[in-house]
């Protein structure tokens, strides 16, 4: 019996390399510790014909249209590889330095073109179903960093909808006394489990099911659906010898980073290599959130298959920045009265010398222009809070974003 439990479902990505064309497979290489609820999935496009005159009240018919690939990856211990990965994908320039002996440091700024497309693997169950999705690309990031927690990552990702499975459908022609069955190719490790059904279409036209008996190569024995000895059809689903793509790799182990080892630097300076300055409100932070909208289109253009998008392009970047703090100051509501423009700085860490000595696994985000939209102050139990809505905004030196994740990985979207 195959076993479906949620708890056995595992997802991998392309971490370390992007893919080199649209469409493209790329070799799965990091297994992501993401919430167990996680799963990718297939869209389809279907229309009904309802709105055409058939003769009949109701549609007659279903049209295909290919179909979309989507999914969300939450990560609610987020690691600093996670935050590469993401942040890699979502901006899409990265440059890797070493960090000491063993660490890399990776920082990654927004690119002017396309992003790069990544391919994910998932295992449902322990053994139900291996899917391979490619061309998936980074719609959204929310990196949140909540008092007392620990730091979260989300992650929303579109895709052209080429999927493949290791699960193929088969036709094979034989007698309707027939024991025995043979298909193109052997059955994965001669398992029973392995076969998801066996149908045949009878000489009167009815579909019945056929029993597996047992599975040896490309021989599955079955209980005869009983007969003249006439050739019949049958429909034969199973799982044939697998390819690499569905041997999944392994995981990179990290410590997941907490918000109580974080630093938030307002009005801070930086003049391209450091930070100086700044007001620390890390003390009063409730709660931080950066988003990133990349609004992906996934685009069907003539001349393509139909079956899934051959074009995928994404919208002006816009980002954002949410600041949940106690009121326990003035500063932030005089740079808004002013209209001040900021540079905002987070760096969340994990203990020192986690990778050697002098490096650990820690992230950066560098905001080098940022404007303030509205800081409503608040009522929070028996304390004064404000939530500061700040506009991500592009430097003419700095950019809009620098992100710099230190950890033992290579390399990201490379």
């Amino acid at each position: 019996m195959r076993n479906n439990y949620a708890d056995f479902n595992l997802l991998a990505v392309s971490a370390g390399s992007k893919e080199t064309a649209l469409n493209t497979p790329q070799t799965l290489d990091t297994l992501l510790l993401v919430e167990k609820s996680n799963l990718l999935g297939w869209t389809p496009r279907r229309e009904h014909n309802g709105d055409l005159l058939t003769g009949k009240e109701e549609p007659d018919s279903v049209l295909a249209m290919g179909g979309l690939s989507e999914g969300t990856l939450n990560f609610p211990k987020a690691e600093a590889q996670h935050f590469a990965f993401g942040y890699a994908n979502a901006l899409g320039s990265v440059a890797t330095a070493a960090a000491g002996s063993a660490g890399k440091l990776h920082t990654i700024t927004p690119v002017s073109g396309e992003l790069p497309g990544l391919t994910a693997g998932q295992r449902l169950g322990a053994d139900v179903v291996k899917q391979r999705f490619s061309s998936l690309f980074l719609d959204s990031l929310t990196a949140s960093f909540q008092r007392d927690s620990f730091a979260s990552l989300n992650l929303g990702l579109k895709g052209t909808g080429l999927v493949e499975e290791n699960v193929t459908k088969e036709t094979v022609s034989e007698l309707d006394d027939a024991s025995s069955l043979d298909v193109s190719t052997a059955v994965h490790g001669d398992d029973v489990d392995n076969i998801h059904g066996v149908t045949a279409v009878l000489v009167t036209g009815e579909t019945v099911d056929v029993v597996v008996t047992s599975v040896s190569g490309t021989t599955i024995n079955i209980t005869s659906v009983g007969g003249a000895g006439v050739s019949i059809t049958y429909y034969v689903l199973y799982v044939p010898t697998e390819p690499a793509w569905c041997t999944f790799p392994s995981r990179v182990i990290e410590p997941p980073l907490r918000v109580a080892n974080m630093q938030v630097l307002l009005n801070a300076s930086y003049d391209g290599s450091a930070i100086t300055g700044g007001h620390d409100i890390a003390s009063q932070l409730k709660g931080l959130e950066h988003t990133v909208t990349n609004g992906i289109e996934q685009i069907f253009s003539p001349g393509g298959t139909g079956e899934y998008a051959d074009e995928m392009r994404r919208a002006a970047r816009e980002q954002k920045l949410t600041v949940n703090k106690e009121f326990r100051d003035y500063l932030l509501q005089q740079h808004l009265r002013e209209n001040a423009e900021l540079v905002v700085y987070v760096l969340l860490a994990y203990e020192a010398n986690g990778i050697e000595a002098g490096h650990t696994y820690q992230v950066e985000l560098i905001f080098p222009k940022v404007g303030i939209l509205a800081a409503p102050i608040t009522v929070d139990g028996r304390v004064h809070a404000e939530a500061g809505d700040l506009q991500v905004l592009e430097d003419t030196t700095h950019g809009s974003v620098i992100a710099k994740v230190k950890n033992k990985v290579a390399a990201y979207a490379a």
